[in-house]
């Protein structure tokens, strides 16, 4: 009897297991939705575009291990808020940073609950090895950036 329980319990975790498995592995299509609509208004300097997908409070930021140059328009590492990652997509389309332009994408997770796209840069930041990484949401059926950061290959990748 105890052989048919324990042999029961180990069937209902397995399907328990399987199901939230397939909760979770989310449609690649609408992941790289929010990255082709990100890369194109970044690419038509379009600051509405851009800021259209990120949800109120994401956060935009560079790892401390960046260069110095990398830095928000307020001086700072970081920045909060869709007002305040506006205002720091125009000050970056103000200093021409994205004149030259090819990103790539490096890896794609979307077996998480928050999906994770790591790209870079191939024709500026490849040379320093500089890595940019969304974090999504899934809010009404869409998904929208709650976080961006930019880093080293090795902080997003573990190759």
């Amino acid at each position: 009897m105890k052989k048919l329980f324990v042999l029961i319990i180990i069937t209902l975790i397995s399907c328990v297991k399987n199901d939230v498995i397939k909760e979770i592995k989310h449609n690649e299509d609408d992941i790289l939705r929010v990255y082709n609509i990100l890369v194109d208004g970044i690419s038509k300097k379009d600051v509405g575009k851009i800021i259209s997908l990120y949800i109120d409070d994401a956060n935009f930021r560079y790892s401390d291990l960046t260069r110095s140059k990398f830095a928000c328009f307020n001086g700072t590492k970081s920045v909060n808020g869709k007002q305040d990652i506006k205002k720091n997509y125009e000050y970056l389309i103000k200093n021409k940073a994205f004149d030259r332009i090819e990103y790539e994408i490096a890896s794609l997770n979307r077996q998480t609950e928050y999906p994770e796209i790591v790209f870079f840069n191939a024709w500026d930041y490849s040379d320093y090895g500089h890595y940019e990484k969304l974090v999504l949401t899934l809010i009404d059926g869409s998904f929208y950036i709650k976080e961006h950061a930019i880093g080293l290959k090795t902080e997003f990748l573990p190759y």
